[in-house]
């Protein structure tokens, strides 16, 4: 199977680079969703081969944006296609925590008028979270000295974000908001594979994509908040109680990792395999039952929705470590799905007697994130201030 997607892959890029010397065909619909397409086909490769996506055809597809100009996204559908690579383009830039790169002007009014729902709203934060990233991690660069104005600014603009987010959560349409299983009994719970004691259901599929693309930049936005704690206290601009706001932020975390590993059962059911939809249960609401809709769009869907959001969870800090085993378990679960059995081991995972803060190198072992909007998303990890970071902060100019 894998010899004929790389086979298709290479017969399709042929096709599209040919579309893409045609003055006509470079600037429809068609095209642009092709490169769309690749760039999904990219992630799903570099996932079977663990590498990490070039992201070349999602630049690609930025480049064809720029070049058909506004006045080429005029219809229904073609407005969908630029949403879906404005959204590609927010998440290559949190993935990097590289500030988000800018279209031409002409697009400015453009974006304006374009249809507002919880889905483009996020993504607007999204790109406030990306440039944020790019912030801290030049701030917490352990080559270059911090500022106490520095802390400050980073620190009041994670605040103002953490606050925006929260707003987004409180503004989502009240239907989205996830209900308990009707059965949380042991046995379901294990029929499941659920963690703890909690299951959560939701309207749709794509909906919990969404809401675990918020709690993922949630968690990135609350590391930076603690990063900056950590260092405000070394420079004694912060009361004594800054032990007390980390672990705030690092309890805040984990909460925002317990509700995604609540949505995973409503997204993966008792699938173990390759078993037909019929074959497949999955928890549901009081006063609903499971439909044959819901069965069809977990099978396509739910495996790559929730792909990126277990991964995001295993760069986050302090993390309970049965918790850590378990969504390993859930990524060995995936795997069996497509016989991904040279993609990843655990033994590559990270090792017994996690302290809380996985290695550097954590990400380049997992399963690589897809080109979904939750799937492009990962938790930075910035180094906390050490006795070297003290040294650093008390040479830095810059008065609070």
């Amino acid at each position: 199977m894998m010899d004929m997607a790389l086979k298709v892959f290479g017969e399709s890029m042929a096709l599209t680079r040919k579309a893409l010397q045609s003055p006509i065909e470079s600037k429809n619909d068609q095209t642009l969703m092709a490169v769309l397409l690749l760039s999904m086909a990219e992630g799903l490769l570099a996932m079977a081969n663990r590498n990490t996506p070039s992201g070349a055809h999602a630049q690609g597809a930025i480049a064809l944006v720029k070049y058909r100009g506004k006045d080429n996204f005029k219809s229904d559908i073609s407005q969908r296609l630029f949403i879906a690579v404005q959204t590609q383009m927010v998440g290559h830039a949190v993935q990097h925590s590289a500030p988000v790169e800018k279209l031409p002007e002409e697009f400015t009014e453009y974006m304006k008028a374009l249809p507002s729902n919880a889905a483009t709203r996020l993504t607007a934060l999204e790109a406030e979270v990306a440039n944020l990233l790019a912030s801290a991690r030049g701030t917490f660069d352990p080559d270059q000295a911090v500022s106490n104005s520095q802390l400050f600014e980073l620190s009041a603009s994670a605040a103002d974000i953490d606050d925006k987010l929260r707003h987004w959560a409180d503004s989502v349409p009240r239907q989205w908001n996830p209900l308990p299983a009707k059965d949380n009994s042991p046995p379901a719970l294990a029929k499941f594979q659920a963690y703890g004691k909690r299951m959560d259901i939701y309207p749709e599929v794509w909906v919990v994509s969404i809401w675990n693309s918020y709690r993922i930049l949630h968690i990135a936005v609350q590391e930076v908040i603690a990063c900056c704690a950590a260092f405000g206290e070394m420079i004694d601009q912060v009361p004594g109680s800054t032990n007390y706001r980390i672990q705030d932020h690092t309890e805040a975390g984990q909460r925002l990792v317990d509700d995604i590993c609540a949505s995973i059962p409503y997204c993966l059911g008792s699938r173990v395999k390759h078993e037909a939809d019929s074959e497949i249960d999955y928890p549901f609401a009081s006063g609903s039952g499971i439909t044959n809709d819901h069965r069809k769009a977990a099978t396509a869907l739910g495996v790559w929705f929730v792909l990126g959001s277990l991964n995001a969870c295993l760069d986050v800090r302090g993390i309970e470590e049965d918790q850590l085993r378990w969504i390993h378990a859930q990524l060995f679960r995936v795997k069996g799905f497509y016989n991904l059995n040279h993609a990843w081991s655990l033994e590559e995972g990270p090792a017994g007697g996690h302290d809380g803060a996985l290695p550097s190198s954590g990400r380049s072992h997992c399963l690589t994130r897809i080109s979904q909007p939750d799937a492009q998303l990962m938790v930075p990890q910035f180094n906390m201030p050490d006795s070297a970071s003290r040294r650093r902060i008390k040479t830095s100019p810059g008065p609070l």
